[in-house]
Parts: structure tokens; sequence; C-alpha cells
């Protein structure tokens, strides 16, 4: 429960939301996750809206990059730890990118939207229902740019404090996670953390 601005009575986000009560939050950008919320949990077939429609694409972007670490470092995408194997399903990128899904994805979203990268414009009605909103062809050109930016940024790797970008951690965590499975390095599989 929020208190609304105008009256400060309690009232839930969705009635806020639809009432277009403004929250007395202390930063702008727990708005967005309010919508997050409110839009209820996470629809990963046929996204409704355009969180989800983001959110989706982005994890599509993020998996197809682990895939290709997966398979540079020789492991078998489809046997995963986590996910339940299902047939051609690449359950061990599904598996290493959980990871880093909200340093990556969620919060590239949450930069477009709040930064109006991204506006109701780059969003349009698809003719299936299977695919009621999709993206712009200029939409998808500006969330893969900002998804490229984020890959290509470089942070201080934990295990070697050297610089490194993102798809090179995809690529060191692939390669942690062989030496584990092969027995060269002992020791559980160290995620990557933020600090």
């Amino acid at each position: 429960m929020f208190k609304c601005g105008h009256d400060r009575r309690r009232i839930s986000p969705r009635h806020a939301l639809c009432k277009n009560h403004k929250y007395n939050t202390p930063t702008p950008h727990l708005n967005v996750w309010l919508v997050l919320y409110v839009n209820s949990f996470r629809k990963a077939h046929a996204p409704p809206d355009p969180v989800n429609v983001l959110l989706s694409f982005g994890y599509t972007l993020l998996a197809q990059n682990i895939w290709g670490a997966v398979l540079t470092a020789g492991l078998d995408p489809y046997v995963g730890f986590l996910h339940q194997l299902n047939y051609n399903r690449p359950n061990l990128p599904l598996d290493l990118m959980e990871e880093f899904r909200p340093v990556l994805v969620d919060s590239v979203v949450l930069r477009c939207l709040n930064n109006g990268i991204l506006v109701p414009a780059h969003f349009e009605p698809a003719d299936s229902a299977e695919r009621p909103l999709v993206l712009s062809d200029e939409g998808i050109r500006l969330f893969i740019r900002e998804m490229e930016e984020r890959f290509e940024r470089e942070l201080k790797d934990a295990q070697t404090g050297k610089r490194i970008t993102y798809r090179r951690l995809f690529l060191n965590q692939v390669y942690q996670l062989s030496r584990i499975l092969t027995g060269a390095e002992k020791g559980p599989y160290r995620p990557f953390l933020i600090r």
C-alpha cells in the first residue's frame, strides 16, 4: 500500500495507477518499478505491455550472447542445472544468464523507459494474438544499441582484478563452470555478484 500524494490515504498500487494518482516516493525511478509491479508478474509468452516486450527481447539478446560463450567453451547448451529439460531448449545458457538479468537487461529496460529513449510511439499493435504488441523498427534499433552498449561496458573482474567487458565476463563464467565440471578447479561455482 502507498500513500496517495494529494490526500495521504492508503491505496493499492493498481488503484493509484488506474486513477492516475502520484505516489509519494523518494525517487522518480520507483514509479517505473511500481509499474513493473502493478503489471503483475513477468509475462514471457505473448508480452502484453511495453515493459514485458522489452524484458522478453532483452532476455533473448542476453541468452544468445551466453549461448555463444557456452559453445565457445565446448559445453553442451542443452544440459543445464536449474531449468527443466525440454526438447531443443538451451538450458545451460538459460541457467547461466540468471546472474546477469538484473544488472544487464532489467537495468537497460529501466534506463530506456526512465530516460525517454523508448516512448509509446516505439510500440505497435501486432496482428497476432501470439504477439499483441511489438517494437517498431526504430524501437528495435534503439534497444539493441542500448543493450550492445551495456554488453561492451567494462567492469573490474572480481577474480582477476582486470577490466573486462560483460561479454568477456560471460566467457569467463562459462570457462569457470567448465573447469569445475572437469575437475580442473575445486570448489563451488562462483556467480557474478554486483559490488
